[in-house]
């Protein structure tokens, strides 16, 4: 009896040093884990926030505008086959995100190929009043392609054959329309063309209007590269809703710099204007936000 005591006493003794000797082991895993982890997160979050906020731009607006609206931060993100648009006091009440549908085709050697695209979505977007606001778009886009034929001659020797070239055209369409008003509906429209040939030539063009046909208001693109000053590499790119020579709105898309795609969503719209127009500015505002997200996924360059 008195040896399997003392057998065991050893036992317990090997026991305890050897949990010591965990511990001890274990201490510098607990303290890179509880400790430094996560204090490295917190001061990558507090560089990425004085990087951000040094690096605050956007876009340029008419002095008219700037004087007469509030710039508002956008909420937005897709759950699913929902939108979620949010600024100032216009939200999303209810909405269906469609399906990118693509069917795309080429001839038997390669040299020449095609693509369809196309996207739509409709919402309803509301604010303090009864009043809402209907969208419904829809995307196309066409690409053709083609492709020059390389052949090798001899061991060392390659000659191609044809050319290349790229063309590109989209249009992008929402019909807009308030609760009890059939007969005022507002139609935003964006076409562009993007040409390349010969992979040198590059040339784009694109056209945004909103109209209701008796009144036509332009979108122009700008950025926050101003007059006079030392030209960006990342602008913040957007647009701004002109009809004569009145600025009615706009609309920024990318914040640019080290974070642009971060939360650097905002909308404008002219206080002076009638509460009617108000959301059908806000309407457009949000159908180009959206699509301007999808671009993407559509093989569209973004906006700038």
């Amino acid at each position: 009896m008195p040896r399997r005591a003392g057998k065991y006493e050893v036992s317990t003794e090997m026991h305890q040093a050897a949990a010591r000797l965990t511990i001890v082991s274990r201490g510098p895993e607990r303290y890179i884990k509880e400790y430094l982890v996560p204090s490295c997160i917190m001061v990558l979050i507090l560089v990425c926030a004085v990087v951000s906020a040094a690096e605050d731009r956007y876009i340029v607006i008419s002095d008219q505008l700037a004087g007469a609206a509030e710039r508002q931060r956008v909420d937005m993100g897709t759950f699913g086959r929902r939108l979620k648009i949010n600024f100032g006091e216009y939200t999303i009440r209810d909405s269906k995100n469609g399906v990118i549908k693509s069917r795309h085709k080429s001839n038997l050697l390669g040299t020449k190929s095609s693509s369809i695209s196309e996207y739509s979505f409709v919402f309803t977007l509301g604010h303090s009043t009864p009043e809402l606001a209907s969208v419904s778009a829809m995307t196309n886009v066409t690409t053709e392609e083609l492709h020059s034929l390389a052949t090798s001659v001899g061991a060392h020797l390659s000659v191609a054959f044809g050319t290349d070239a790229f063309l590109q055209q989209s249009t992008f369409s929402a019909v807009i329309s308030v609760t009890g008003d059939d007969e005022d509906v507002w139609v935003l429209r964006v076409r562009s063309q993007d040409e390349v040939e010969s992979l040198s030539q590059t040339s784009r063009a694109e056209e945004i209007i909103l109209t209701n046909g008796a009144r036509t208001i332009r979108v122009v693109s700008t950025n926050s590269n101003g007059l006079g000053s030392e030209p960006q590499s990342q602008p913040a790119t957007g647009v701004e809703f002109l009809e004569d020579d009145r600025s009615l709105g706009a609309v920024q898309f990318h914040g640019g710099g080290f974070l642009g795609g971060m939360n650097k969503k905002f909308v404008w719209i002219e206080a002076a204007l009638d509460r009617r127009m108000k959301l059908i500015l806000a309407a457009a505002s949000a159908a180009l936000l959206q699509f301007e997200m999808t671009k993407p996924f559509l093989g569209l360059p973004d906006a700038g």
